[in-house]
């Protein structure tokens, strides 16, 4: 018989007792002890825990830091879906990002249920009580930032959403700081690639993480900003949903760009809220998506290593492999040649 496992982790001023469950099966096991194939894929200076179900396992890894704690969680599926669930009477202040794979569930009723890959978000509850669900035969990466309330104290209240949620956030109150969830900026990405990477002595480890944690919620909140405060037209809720079913519809007619006047057909929006709203939500135009979605199927051809460069390029709508490159690394930040080479995070 397995007895309920909990947790214990250190959040700087408060320590938090946080108890794993899979659910339809019961506790999930903790363990310190990790096996030599996964801890090829430690972090340096990561406290990593193992966690092991009936149908799933994850490594979490924690990387402290002077008022914040950054988590990065890889979750390897088995053959069936798999809900887990988690729960703690500690607050907890926390920008989300999905990093690999779509995460669909709940955080204490007050998140969206979607968390897309490459999108963030940013809130603080009071308890813990999470709900995520998961695809078989699938890996999930996410990368969390705890913060305390004083590092984003520190960053001042010049940015009109920060001090919104602040004052909601020192009331204990549940909040959000945007009511819905936001696309990674190239800044976020390249500073959650430099702490993934981050190989420097132990005090230049300390500092780039301090460094990195910071900047990726300053862009955050820039990205949050420029949607909220700067949009010329407002965005509404059903706005919103038609310009994610936008982004639905640019998917589903993959390989082909179908154009924004089929894009407004098909969704009902019209191009200036599809050019402009769209940009402001996802920080990219829809042809910037549709490049994107094309970059990740040339790199899961890559990954199968049945075609060549060159072939995957003319897969792809290329001529000139030389302009399928540069796409590439502009997309994921280094060349195809170089992935082939050293794989991604």
């Amino acid at each position: 018989m397995i007895l309920p496992i909990v947790l214990l982790i250190s959040l700087n001023v408060y320590s938090m007792d946080i108890e794993i469950t899979e659910e339809g099966t019961g506790p999930i096991l903790i363990t310190q002890d990790i096996p030599e194939d996964i801890s090829k894929k430690l972090l340096m200076n990561a406290i990593p825990y193992l966690l092991k179900g009936e149908s799933c396992e994850a490594l979490f890894q924690q990387l402290p830091g002077d008022g914040f704690n950054v988590w990065y969680s890889q979750y390897w599926i088995g053959n069936r879906a798999t809900v887990l669930r988690a729960r703690a009477g500690s607050p907890v202040l926390e920008l989300r990002i999905a990093w690999k794979n779509q995460i669909n569930g709940t955080w204490d009723n007050i998140t969206q249920p979607i968390l897309k890959e490459y999108f963030f978000s940013v809130g603080f509850t009071p308890y813990v009580l999470t709900r995520a669900e998961f695809e078989a035969n699938k890996e999930y990466i996410t990368m969390d930032i705890h913060f305390d309330l004083s590092f984003l104290e520190e960053m001042g209240m010049d940015f009109k959403s920060l001090d919104i949620f602040l004052k909601k956030v020192q009331k204990d109150e549940p909040a959000e700081l945007s009511s819905f969830p936001h696309s990674c900026p190239g800044e976020m990405k390249d500073a959650v690639k430099a702490i993934l990477k981050n190989k420097y002595s132990k005090p230049g480890r300390k500092y780039l993480l301090k460094f990195k944690a910071g900047e990726i919620l300053l862009a955050a909140l820039e990205a949050i900003g420029r949607t909220e405060l700067l949009l010329p037209l407002p965005l509404r809720t059903a706005d919103i949903n038609k310009l994610q079913e936008a982004r639905d519809v640019i998917k589903e007619n993959m390989p082909d760009w179908i154009g924004p006047f089929e894009i407004c057909r098909k969704t009902g929006l019209n191009q200036l809220k599809l050019k402009v709203g769209f940009n402001h939500l996802f920080n990219q135009t829809p042809y910037e998506y549709f490049l994107e979605l094309r970059m990740e199927e040339a790199k899961r051809l890559l990954v199968e290593g049945k075609e060549s460069i060159t072939d995957i390029a003319y897969l792809a709508g290329y001529k000139h492999s030389g302009s399928f490159s540069k796409q590439f690394r502009k997309t994921f930040g280094y060349t195809a040649s170089q992935f082939l080479k050293n794989g991604d995070f």
